[in-house]
């Protein structure tokens, strides 16, 4: 069964672009434009990997991830393994993102070595989280 991917992301370019290279992986890809619709897809599944954009419009990013943590705790015995995506200089950012909940910090630009090295991490933790859910 093929890996799963969430996307969230409310620029249409770079959510194409994402897209395309996740899918070029064998993975299924499904996105959210805002933080509202990305809070109810996170809920839905445990996705083998989530991309979550800091600044998407009705609940930042931190705030998305912030609200499904205290969901899974009480719901979910895996934790969900998320990416957080900012713009510049991802590692000035790390220390204080990790800590809100995210796994990992990605740069935007990227270049798509690096999204498919995070989807090859994610995919080892997802298979052995599958059995957890």
């Amino acid at each position: 069964q093929p890996h799963t991917c969430l996307i969230i992301e409310d620029s249409l370019s770079i959510r194409k672009a994402m897209a395309r290279c996740v899918k070029k992986q064998g993975w299924n890809v499904s996105h959210a434009v805002d933080g509202e619709e990305a809070l109810r897809l996170l809920k839905m599944r445990n996705w083998d990997a989530v991309f979550v954009d800091e600044q998407i419009p009705l609940l930042r990013g931190t705030l998305v991830v912030e609200k499904f943590r205290a969901w899974e705790a009480k719901n979910r015995v895996a934790r969900q393994n998320n990416i957080c995506m900012i713009s510049g200089n991802c590692h000035s950012h790390k220390n204080i993102l990790v800590p809100q909940g995210f796994d990992a910090v990605m740069g935007k630009p990227f270049k798509n070595s690096e999204l498919v090295k995070y989807l090859r991490k994610n995919a080892s933790v997802g298979e052995r989280n599958a059995s957890l859910v």
